[in-house]
């Protein structure tokens, strides 16, 4: 191997599971099993190096300044990626430059600029024994720092909740029984020594990262369990980013006893943040509400669906910001101009703290601070001094952006990056480097008269910089005075001068000396923004929660949304309901709907046929409730909410083939979990359950599901049954607290109108073969289908108890009933026995017979 591949190889075996970027010159390389693969992913050309020799290497590589698209694309495909730099000017090294890795990159971590998802990244460390595990959830690319602790027979269900991209866990502490959760529920499963989950050790980076002398204020003095989770993802942090300095925008303790929690099915079924129908943004919920305009808002404002309140002070705080922006439209639309001049400052901050920053994304925080007095002055009478107060004054970091960094300033660092009036030197210098053509063409000039040679040029290339060009021609074979040959071409000669020496050397100088003070100017600069980092944080972090509220605000005006009332009693009352993701694609053809369930009545069974809406209401119910918890108004003209610990649903059908369970098992796996964990606090959606089996097991399953809940009284949890079964309806006759809800269908000239109305009462028909028609089922399908029905509701039955399905009056031969019982040998026998004569003995040995034939 050559002396670089050796220093590739000795790097390889450190970082084992990355992809290594491996710079040389102007290129990282990558080399061996790690060009085969990014070849593939990346789709660019995999060749060799030394190829035809013993130490032949597969070969592939991208250019530096482009590096982080490339980079990113091997992220998004689930790799880490480390970068091996020169950590020497190859001017002065000695034999091989010395290369060392600077910097991790994974999929949780990454602060790559071509990152465009604004959405949190979630890396989740893990501390946990037989008994309780500690849990820390943050976005480093943000600083935000959520930790939990919560029983370990829950572990598995947060971890789905929390979705992370990375999960960190000690090496050996875990029980084997959690990994293969962890590993089914992460694409990326880190461990590291047990010894890097430390809590004295997390105890002092907290102390150093936000300069306390205790962590007592942090509310989370005895959680040992998350302190010791919280040494892992610092020990994970300073090993990617080489450095122990990084962003940490707070620590919050998080109990889940002041969210709503929403489960990861909930979240699936009602469409929260991605279409369960294409798996993508637009026909979510987010997609209905986001009208925020910066980044921190459209994170904010992910989090606040998947993480609702369930304290009523702090809801009606969000719900009193939005009001009086509501009442100040003006306000609310100068608010939201000026946002729109705020960019990323979460993620530049903490590049800004990393060393990673870029020079624009530096002009990009400088405009955002721009911002914020604007937004001060706008909201000086606001009554929210609380929120307000996250507005810091960083007046100072913006003039010193303001005064030293070009608002033109190119996107990798280099000259142009520093405004003039910084240095003495660097005007002089870019004076002399402005001014280098000119005196080219002055020196060009003075060489052709003293030479008499009209056709002489002065030239310049990175291989010989400056030369005097001659053509061969014109030379005639004498060579000027002074002109030192420095290469002959086929019909030219090129010369260096002392003269010209001393210009090249003093333009060279000038350039590099540019490049140096423009260089430690910027880092300067950083250096001092870096300084401010958790005052930007803070501030960001308040902008975004604006950003949000005023999303809410700007909602309610364009689409006629209502403050919900949360209240600690124990119901649901909504006025005019609408679905807000179904209205916004239906516009005003949207019908709405009322919604009353109190103590009294506590499950709501909503029968009527498929096409009729009923699992539009249900699913809006849910919405709105959710809505309401993020202290958010809702598509209503009037509702009252009450304190909701969880949301649960159960609806649509879904296959787990992988994991080896039917439609039928899946169902039936997620309506034990919400018999077993719902409280009098929580809220149920149900939607056909039962009908993924036979007609009468289904039945008997959706009849004991809604008893069950029924029997807990005023403990029953606030439910909505929507349901085929129309026996079903019949059960409100035995618990009062259950009742009957329809959609109203019309039919006019043997063709159904749907109204979509909910109304009391249960519905006489279901409407399922007018349904099949109107999807184009063919006529004599139907007809028969008619026919069928007919027999099974006069409650005709065989001599098996099934439905008889034929009906009488069917002539033709090619219209036979489905089933024929005249020849069965039973039928025969019993047709030919005399059962008056027959003595007990032989009766009851006939019955044995006779069973055994049927």
């Amino acid at each position: 191997l050559t002396p670089a591949l050796r220093q590739f190889v000795e790097a390889k075996e450190q970082y084992p599971d990355h992809i290594l970027f491996f710079r040389m010159g102007d290129f990282y390389e990558m080399f061996f099993e790690d060009a085969v693969q990014a070849s593939k992913v990346l789709e660019i050309a995999l060749t060799k190096r030394g190829k035809g020799t013993f130490g032949e290497a597969p070969m592939c590589g991208v250019p530096w300044h482009a590096y982080e698209n490339y980079a990113a694309k091997l992220l998004k495909a689930g790799f880490k990626v480390a970068i091996c730099e020169q950590v020497e000017d190859p001017k002065q090294a000695k034999g091989v430059v010395k290369r060392a890795v600077v910097n991790v990159l994974t999929p949780a971590t990454s602060h790559l600029n071509s990152d465009e998802d604004a959405i949190g990244r979630g890396l989740l460390s893990i501390y946990a024994d037989e008994r309780k595990a500690g849990l820390v959830f943050g976005d480093p690319t943000t600083g935000e720092c959520r930790l939990m602790e919560i029983p370990a027979s829950a572990l598995s269900r947060k971890i789905q909740l929390l979705s992370p991209r990375e999960i960190v866990v000690p090496f050996g502490v875990i029980p084997s029984s959690m990994m293969a959760d962890f590993r089914a529920f992460s694409p990326l499963l880190n461990e590291l020594e047990d010894g890097a989950f430390n809590a004295v050790f997390a105890k002092e980076r907290i102390q150093e990262l936000f300069e306390v002398s205790t962590i007592a204020g942090f509310g989370i003095k005895g959680k040992f369990h998350a302190l010791q989770a919280l040494g892992g993802y610092f020990h994970y942090l300073e090993d990617n980013y080489k450095t122990r300095d990084f962003a940490v925008k707070g620590l919050v303790f998080s109990e889940e006893s002041r969210q709503l929690v929403v489960d990861p099915v909930t979240r699936k079924n009602l469409e929260l943040l991605v279409s369960a129908a294409t798996g993508k943004r637009k026909g979510s919920l987010i997609w209905a509400l986001d009208s925020t305009i910066t980044p921190m808002g459209q994170r904010k404002l992910a989090d606040w669906i998947q993480f609702p309140l369930k304290d009523v002070r702090e809801i009606e705080n969000r719900l009193s910001v939005v009001e009086w922006l509501l009442d100040a439209p003006q306000k609310l639309t100068e608010i939201r101009e000026r946002m729109s001049l705020i960019g990323d400052m979460e993620r530049i901050i903490t590049r800004v703290t990393l060393g990673t920053v870029s020079p624009p994304e530096l002009v990009v925080l400088k405009q955002g601070l721009a911002a914020v007095p604007l937004l001060q002055e706008l909201l000086k009478d606001a009554p929210f001094t609380a929120l307000i107060r996250g507005l810091h004054d960083l007046e100072g970091v913006f003039l010193k952006l303001d005064s030293v960094l070009e608002e033109s300033a190119p996107r990798l660092r280099g000259a142009g990056m520093i405004r003039p009036g910084i240095s003495e030197e660097l005007d002089r210098l870019r004076g002399i480097a402005r001014n280098v053509r000119a005196a080219m063409g002055e020196l060009e000039q003075k060489e052709r008269e003293k030479t008499g040679i009209s056709s002489l040029k002065i030239k310049y290339n990175k291989v010989f910089g400056y030369y005097i060009e001659i053509s061969k021609a014109n030379l005639r074979g004498r060579t000027p005075e002074g002109y030192d040959r420095k290469q002959t071409l086929v019909n030219a000669e090129r010369f260096i001068t002392p003269e010209l020496k001393a210009f090249e050397e003093q333009v060279l100088h000038a350039e590099e000396r540019i490049l140096e003070i423009e260089g430690e100017t910027f880092n300067n600069l950083v250096s001092d923004v870096g300084a401010s980092r958790r005052e930007i944080l803070e501030t960001a972090d308040t902008i975004g929660i604006l950003d949000t509220l005023a999303c809410f605000a700007a909602l309610s005006l364009e689409r006629d949304y209502r403050r919900p009332e949360v209240v600690e009693e124990n119901r649901i009352y909504i006025e005019q309901g609408r679905h807000p993701v179904v209205e916004r694609i239906e516009g005003e053809h949207f019908v709405p709907n009322d919604t009353d369930l109190d103590m009294g009545r506590r499950l709501a069974i909503i029968t009527g046929p498929n096409m009729g809406g009923k699992s539009t209401y249900l699913r809006q119910n849910a919405l709105i409730t959710l809505m309401a918890h993020m202290g958010c108004f809702v598509p209503a003209r009037k509702a009252i909410i009450g304190l909701t610990d969880r949301i649960f649903t159960r609806v649509g059908s879904s296959d787990n083939l992988t994991g080896g369970e039917s439609t039928f098992m899946v169902e039936m796996v997620e309506t034990a979990n919400i018999l077993r964990n719902a409280t009098g606090r929580s809220l149920i959606i149900l939607d056909e359950v039962g009908r993924g089996t036979a007609t009468f097991d289904g039945l008997s399953l959706a009849w004991a599901i809604t008893e069950f809940l029924a029997k807990k009284g005023e403990e029953c949890p606030r439910t909505f049954f929507a349901t085929h079964y129309h026996e079903l309806t019949d059960i409100d006759k035995l618990f009062k607290n259950i009742v009957n809800f329809n959609v109203v269908v019309k039919e006019w000239n043997n063709e159904l109108l749907f109204l979509r109305k909910i109304v009391p009462g249960a519905a006489d028909k279901s409407y399922g073969i007018q349904v099949a028609k109107l999807a184009g089922i063919p006529r004599a399908v139907i007809s028969r289908a008619f026919e069928v029905l007919a027999n099974i509701e006069k409650n005709e039955f065989t001599l098996s108890g099934e439905p008889k399905i034929a009906g009488p009056g069917l002539k033709k031969p090619e219209d036979r009933p489905l089933f024929n019982w005249d020849d069965h040998p039973v039928l025969v026998e019993l047709k030919n026995t005399d059962v008056d004569s027959l003595t007990p003995l032989e009766a009851l040995n006939l019955l044995a017979r006779l069973k055994q034939g049927v």
